[in-house]
C-alpha cells in the first residue's frame, strides 16, 4: 500500500517499436538462432530511443519510474548508457534495500530504476 511506503499506483504501458532495417535483416536470417533473435528484438535501437523518450517525459513530471527487463545484459547496458540505478540477481539484498529506500524518498534524486525479475517481489 502506498501510504505504508510500498510501491503502488503503477501505470504500465507497452510501447511497440519498429525494428531497424539492420536488425530486421539479421533477425530474418535463417541462420540466426532463437537466442540471438531474442536479443535482436529486445535490443532493438528503436526500443532504446523510445525508452529514453518515456523516461525523459516522466522525469520532467518528477514521476517515479521502474523499468523492467527480461535480460540482465540489457539492464546493465542501458543503465550504464543512461546513468540509472539497476537491480538484478548479482546486486546484494543490502544494495537493493538501499536503492529502494532512496527511490521511496521524494527528494532523493533517485527517480528511475532498471530492474530484472528479481524486483517483482521487492
Amino acid at each position: 500500500r502506498e501510504r505504508d511506503g510500498f510501491l503502488a499506483r503503477a501505470l504500465c504501458v507497452e510501447i511497440r517499436s519498429k525494428m531497424t532495417d539492420d536488425f530486421l535483416s539479421k533477425y530474418m536470417d535463417d541462420g540466426v538462432g532463437k537466442r540471438q533473435k531474442r536479443m535482436l528484438y529486445m535490443g532493438n535501437p528503436n526500443k532504446f530511443y523510445a525508452l529514453q523518450h518515456v523516461i525523459r517525459f516522466h522525469e520532467k513530471r518528477d514521476d517515479k519510474i521502474l523499468v523492467f527487463f527480461q535480460e540482465v545484459y540489457l539492464v546493465k547496458r542501458y543503465a550504464k548508457l543512461l546513468g540509472k540505478h539497476k537491480i538484478h540477481g548479482k546486486v546484494t539484498e543490502d544494495q537493493r534495500a538501499e536503492i529502494f529506500e532512496s527511490f521511496r524518498q521524494r527528494d532523493s534524486g533517485l527517480n528511475c530504476i532498471f530492474i530484472t525479475s528479481v524486483g517483482d517481489t521487492s
